[in-house]
């Protein structure tokens, strides 16, 4: 509004002048009150004029509340997590040694037995009559090795007597070695047929579970065929497949935890008892690992097993942080083409400064990823808080409060 403006003389409505012929007599006290109201109106308006160009207030920002965590948490290594199938430790094909025809079968599967216990028996007939054959044999070569001794013993004196001759000697020393040569082959042939009749009893050779029957009752079977499958019902193993990027990292000996995601809340301990030296499917390696005593844990071969290797040799003795991923920003790290771990493996983050109540930009150095989480070798030091989300709304020196988790 203009100065000319402000200053020209108010134009009232003509219902406040009343007619002329009374211009000039005292005005009434109700005209004294509309004139009064006019004029303070008319300041107001001035006053208002005048609010147009004051300053307005300025408005504090508030300062943003940020989620932090405190550093302490240290990496225990890198941490592989495979799934297997768990296998009986001591896994036994029985067979008999000798051929012949089932007799009687004493187990069925799912058994549990014991050591020595009686499995399955064969046909004995053609065993006993071969064994009583194999005696009498015996016994002849024995009756005629008794004659050749003495034959020999006889000759022995006539020819010092000089009652026979050399020749006659000399044949009575062949038959005596020929009848002792057949009671030699007679008494291995007797052994043979006794340990071929004993062989025709099928015991456990230790204590088990029988997790397989091949053979029925009244068949023929030949020596060493299958006849049962008997697994030890103490130990246990996981057998499971290492990728060949980390089958350098896994050595004999080397302890793991096993689960079992049917028994919730079950760990135990394993070691690694076999490495394949050939890979196998997929370029993955077959490793084995003994779980030891399982008795009374009602584990059962072909279960699913999951075996956590924790490698921390290429930790090589350093204290290194684990930090949540979100708390690397990501668009000021050096990220390679693929978007994943920086190139230099260096990314900025930021860490609360108590004193000046701001944030401070730090690098780290990082190393392998964790979960959701990711390791941090350098660059932190124990009792650091940093700031673990939103880090992209944040820079260097912009003031911030922790959330204290009041709301």
């Amino acid at each position: 509004m203009s100065l000319k403006l402000l200053f020209e003389p108010l134009r009232l409505p003509s219902f406040l002048y009343g007619n002329v012929s009374a211009r000039r007599q005292r005005p009434s006290s109700s005209g004294r009150k509309k004139w009064v109201g006019v004029v303070g109106a008319g300041c107001m308006a001035v006053g208002l004029v005048g609010c147009d160009n004051a300053p307005e207030p300025e408005i504090a920002k508030p300062i943003p509340v940020v989620k932090f965590q405190t550093i302490g948490e240290i990496s225990s290594g890198r941490r592989l997590r495979l799934s297997g199938t768990l296998e009986a430790a001591d896994t036994s094909v029985l067979s008999f040694q000798v051929g012949g025809r089932v007799a009687a079968i004493h187990v069925q599967v799912g058994d549990v037995i014991a050591a020595g216990q009686l499995l399955a028996e064969l046909d004995k007939t053609d065993y006993e009559i071969e064994l009583k054959s194999a005696r009498a044999q015996l016994s002849s070569s024995r009756g005629a090795l008794k004659e050749a001794r003495e034959n020999l013993n006889r000759q022995k004196q006539l020819y010092a007597k000089e009652l026979v001759s050399a020749s006659a000697l000399e044949s009575a020393q062949a038959s005596f070695e020929a009848a002792a040569g057949n009671v030699g082959v007679s008494q291995s042939a007797a052994k043979k047929a006794e340990e071929d009749l004993s062989r025709t009893v099928m015991t456990a050779p230790f204590s088990g579970t029988i997790a397989a029957r091949k053979i029925d009752p009244f068949i023929d079977v030949s020596a060493g065929q299958a006849a049962f499958d008997l697994q030890s019902e103490i130990g246990m193993e996981a057998k499971v497949l290492v990728p060949e990027g980390m089958i350098r990292e896994v050595d004999f000996g080397q302890a793991v935890k096993v689960t079992l995601p049917t028994r919730k809340g079950l760990e135990l301990g394993g070691t690694v008892t076999e490495i394949a030296s050939k890979a196998n499917t997929g370029n993955a390696f077959d490793v084995n690992v003994t779980i030891g005593d399982v008795s009374g844990l009602d584990l059962r071969p072909g279960m699913t097993a999951t075996v956590l290797f924790n490698f921390k040799s290429y930790l090589e003795g350093k204290t290194v942080y684990l930090i949540p991923m979100s708390a690397v920003s990501a668009k000021e790290a050096a990220l390679g083409n693929d978007g994943g771990m920086p190139v230099d493996r260096r990314a900025p983050i930021f860490v609360f400064d108590a004193a000046s109540g701001t944030v401070v930009k730090k690098m780290i150095v990082l190393g392998d990823i964790r979960g959701n989480s990711i390791e941090v070798y350098s660059g932190l030091e124990p009792g650091d808080q940093i700031v673990t989300a939103a880090v992209s709304q944040l820079y260097d020196g912009k003031k911030v409060r922790l959330w204290a988790g009041e709301y």
